[in-house]
């Protein structure tokens, strides 16, 4: 399947205050808190079907992130991007109509951080985790395990990791 031949593909952007609501969102929006690979595929419900009808390209506002992440727990710290008034890369998701997922496509998966060498400045800037408690690629590492694992079965030009990242950076360019 080429990109072009997607029947649809969605820019949605979102802010959970206004938009969803924090309560309706946390679970769809959260990055997960697990430290291994073993602890994200024990949390989620691995798909064995990779195939979805859309990507769904999400962005979010930086200072909204930040303030649930401090919502959530005091020892929280945030570090937002400069400049701080721009729309971050949130995901690339792909989804099967009226449902969510397919997620954790690749139960052997591993994320690998040197693949994003050529892109990391770039996605520290516009693809940043809010969330300074974390290890700075934690963001990255949940989106590629959960999301870009489905689209890289699927999509030749989403199967790597750079590839992945790489378009995430492109559309966030073409729809700023």
């Amino acid at each position: 399947m080429k990109l072009e031949h997607l029947a649809i593909v969605l820019v949605a952007f979102y802010l959970q205050c206004c938009v969803l609501g924090r309560d309706s969102s946390e679970e769809l929006y959260s990055v997960e808190s697990s430290s291994s690979e073993e602890e994200l595929e024990n949390e989620a419900v691995l798909e064995e079907d990779p195939h979805f009808d859309l990507l769904i390209f999400t962005q979010r506002w930086p200072i909204t992130a930040c303030y649930e992440w401090r919502e959530k727990s005091a020892s929280n710290v945030c570090g937002l991007p400069s400049p701080r008034n721009i729309w971050t890369i949130h995901g690339i998701w792909p989804t099967k109509l009226n449902t969510i997922g397919p997620s954790f496509c690749n139960k052997t998966a591993i994320f690998n951080v040197t693949e994003l060498a050529p892109i990391e400045p770039q996605l520290e800037q516009f693809w940043t985790n809010v969330e300074k408690n974390k290890p700075y690629d934690s963001l990255w590492r949940h989106e590629w395990l959960k999301h870009g694992t489905c689209a890289a079965a699927v999509l030749t030009q989403l199967n790597s990791e750079n590839k992945y990242f790489g378009q995430g950076l492109s559309w966030l360019q073409q729809h700023s």
